[in-house]
């Protein structure tokens, strides 16, 4: 079927008439012959509206709809990442961010889209990570974000500065709304700290002081972040402290939220042995929470946990590495030995080669080897000369593969307390995707309150990022291969949004969604966006 321009010749004048005729055969002839479907009038005084109706009607029965006539003032104007977008904005609005920052905005009566501008910096984090003034300009040439169109670099900032005021509101009400939807109190929540440095002098600043650095890099000044977490590796609070505050000092703070902010009035505490200190095992405990904490091996419990007699028995765990566990009580206290044979045979690897080295530098550079901290432990002066203190290397053999670790919860079982404090790799997995995926660093801002709010835009980042993975890898077995909000957000930035331009019409359509992307929007139920979603 096709469209055919008939010539008519009446009254001497030639008449031009629009046709749409078919090839159909014709058995009695055996010959094809055309038949005409529909007359659409003369050419001359036709009314194009009408063909466009035509045009537009049968379209909806097609799955492709083919550009019938191209020209000159048909232009591609641009093409931009559209599919993370959709994405984004869909979870932003599930998760409540919109409705708490809307309220936000039309309380303080910003002279700005405030909501639309924390959206925008949170998508930055998770598409392409970079200064304020660089989104600035994406938001002009490379983002498709809309309700955007009048940000400019000053609205950014001022957007950080309410964000900063409205942080702890942001966390609660983001926090009771996620509660709300899992009808239950987390009975483990994980606390762990990490740290990040600045660049140049950090003067005028109450966060930025030196201190020990996770980064090795002790030179800088830096600051220390710390996260709440629920077993599920959800995130909770984030807090930033001074550089040089220790560990154990940030406790108390992490208590207070859970108990005066969010309402938590029983719940098992996790933490690594850095945060353990007689006064924080007192918080715990008067605050009502249970715990379940590492223990540093020098230490007097551990020793003598260490020292009493029991047998191990074996975790099952599947895909996962041997775990051994038995359970010691030390003066009233109960704490529970593990051992990992995989993690024993890689420490006797380690220190093995360390020997070697040593045995080697004690004939050529013995000198050497007193600054270098990892080797001295394993040394001894004697007669003025070095050499392999055997006895230290026999302590160390006794620790390989083990780690102690003190629960106050006389109801957990042994097992269940030995896999609780495994869980602790969510959280320094969140410390990564802060670091990387959503680089943290480098800071751009020099006032503590912009720096802190520029670290709540990575943490809400970060609730988006995990909600992510935990809808992907819903029904994926435990040693499955898990697919990253990293690598959700690449393969959906694929589906772009192109702009076209016909005469005097313009649309905004997207591109094909492939295989990947599809699989994408099913696990995490959302629909996939229309063809044309823009006229």
């Amino acid at each position: 079927m096709f469209a055919r321009v008939k010539t008519v010749k009446r009254g001497g004048k030639s008449l031009r008439y629009l046709q749409i005729v078919e090839n159909i055969w014709d058995k009695k002839r055996k010959k094809a012959t055309q038949r005409v479907v529909l007359s659409m009038g003369n050419i001359d005084t036709l009314d194009r509206a009408k063909v466009d109706k035509l045009i537009a009607t049968l379209s909806g029965f097609t799955e492709k709809v083919m550009v019938l006539k191209a020209s000159e003032d048909m232009l591609l104007r641009w093409a931009k990442p559209y599919g993370d977008v959709y994405v984004l904005e869909s979870l932003w609005k599930g998760l409540g961010l919109e409705a708490i920052l809307s309220r936000i905005d039309s309380e303080k009566r910003n002279e700005f889209p405030f909501e639309r501008a924390i959206f925008c910096m949170v998508y930055d984090r998770l598409s392409d990570p970079g200064s304020k003034l660089s989104l600035s300009e994406k938001l002009r040439e490379e983002y498709l974000i809309e309700g955007s169109e009048s940000l400019e670099l000053h609205h950014l900032y001022r957007a950080l500065d309410v964000l900063y005021e409205n942080k702890e509101e942001i966390e609660e009400k983001l926090f009771h709304k996620r509660r709300d939807l899992f009808s239950s109190q987390p009975e483990l929540v994980f606390f762990d700290t990490t740290s990040s440095y600045f660049e140049g002098s950090g003067e005028g600043s109450c966060l930025k002081r030196y201190g020990h650095s996770r980064d090795k890099r002790p030179e800088r000044k830096q600051m220390v972040i710390g996260v709440l977490i629920t077993r599920e590796g959800i995130p909770i609070a984030i807090r930033v402290f001074p550089g040089n505050t220790a560990d154990p000092k940030t406790v108390k703070p992490a208590l207070d939220d859970l108990s005066r902010r969010f309402g938590i009035k029983r719940a098992v505490f996790v933490c690594d042995r850095g945060m353990v200190s007689e006064a924080n095992l007192r918080l715990m405990a008067e605050a009502g929470y249970d715990y379940i904490t590492g223990l540093r091996m020098a230490s007097h419990p551990a020793r003598k946990a260490l020292s009493r007699q029991g047998r191990y028995h074996r975790i099952e765990r599947k895909g996962k590495p041997e775990l051994w566990v038995k359970e010691a009580v030390v003066d009233g206290e109960r704490y529970i030995i593990c051992y990992n044979p995989d993690e024993a045979e890689r420490e006797r690897a380690e220190r093995g080669e360390i020997i070697r080295k040593l045995e080697q530098e004690i004939e050529t550079n013995p000198k050497a080897l007193i600054r270098n901290r990892g080797y001295r432990r394993f040394l001894r002066a004697r007669k003025g000369l070095l050499e392999i203190d055997q006895a230290k290397v026999s302590e160390a053999e006794r620790y390989d593969g083990k780690y102690v670790i003190k629960v106050s919860d006389p109801r957990l079982t042994t097992e269940s307390a030995a896999l609780a404090y495994r869980e602790l790799w969510r959280i320094e997995r969140a410390f990564r995707t802060l670091k990387s995926s959503l680089d943290i660093r480098p800071v751009y801002h020099w006032t503590d309150r912009r720096i802190e709010a520029h670290v709540f835009i990575c943490f809400l980042a970060l609730v988006i990022a995990r909600e992510i993975e935990l809808r992907l890898n819903r029904d994926v077995e435990e040693d499955g291969e898990r697919i990253s909000a990293e690598r959700a957000m690449r393969v959906l930035s694929r589906i772009r949004a192109i702009r076209v331009e016909i005469e005097n019409n313009s649309f905004i359509a997207r591109t094909e969604i492939g295989k990947e992307a599809h699989m994408i929007f099913k696990a995490l139920g959302i629909q996939e966006p229309q063809r044309i979603f823009r006229v």
